[in-house]
């Protein structure tokens, strides 16, 4: 029977701009999630590290997910499920062929952070979300001086939403930025929280990772 779990699909190491080992980062995962994704920037070794050192612990049920956070032209792009790394440098398009190409996942991380991290003269991610075919969209990065708007949004208790099927909206990077603002600045006196999309009972993304397969087998279903 299949078993439900946690998992952090967006770690650095020190092998990046992190401040942990792969191996501590292994250590610290241990009895809080299932599955962990290291993904430095323009970087494999560290997650590889990660995950020799996981698997011969098995004790610790952690699986290690070997990521990297490639530096496109456009900004930022999160590979998940590869074993090489994806060179830096080129556009986000020919980036999702490569990590496709070797059947990991395309995901655009902090898509409207106010540092967009594109070359001069190359439109942003958050501009392209409708034209990649990426996988996925991480709705939460809690890191750096910006986290503290998270922490406002949990104060009213509200939960971070985003479109999890992008090509299929219209304008997902109005939606975006509606719903961010949405998030922090809280529901209005006499009237509810706001829900995704403006649609009523709608749900946040819920990732559902199935912790009862062998490591890096199968990625986790977005729904």
């Amino acid at each position: 029977m299949h078993r439900l779990g946690r998992a952090d699909l967006h770690v650095h190491s020190h092998w990046s701009d992190g401040r942990q080992s792969p191996e501590a980062l292994v250590l610290a995962a241990a009895g809080r999630v299932d599955i962990l994704a290291v993904t430095d920037h323009d970087e494999v070794g560290g997650a590889l590290l990660a995950r020799r050192f996981a698997r011969a612990r098995p004790e610790l049920g952690v699986d290690v997910v070997v990521g990297e956070e490639v530096s496109t032209l456009n900004g930022h792009l999160l590979a998940l499920f590869i074993e090489e790394r994806i060179p830096p440098g080129l556009t986000a398009e020919t980036t999702v062929d490569l990590i496709h190409r070797q059947g990991g996942l395309a995901v655009v991380p902090h898509p409207l952070h106010p540092i967009r991290y594109a070359r001069r003269g190359h439109r942003p991610l958050a501009e392209l979300l409708e034209a990649l075919p990426v996988d996925a969209v991480e709705v939460v990065n809690n890191s750096g001086p910006l986290a503290c708007f998270l922490r406002r949004a949990r104060a009213r208790r509200q939960r971070p939403l985003a479109p999890t099927r992008l090509r299929g909206q219209r304008r997902p990077r109005r939606a975006l930025r509606r719903q961010r603002a949405d998030a922090l600045r809280g529901p209005r006196r006499g009237r509810p929280a706001p829900r995704a999309g403006g649609r009523p009972h709608a749900r946040a993304p819920e990732l559902v990772v199935d912790a009862g397969t062998a490591p890096g087998s199968r990625p986790p279903e977005v729904r």
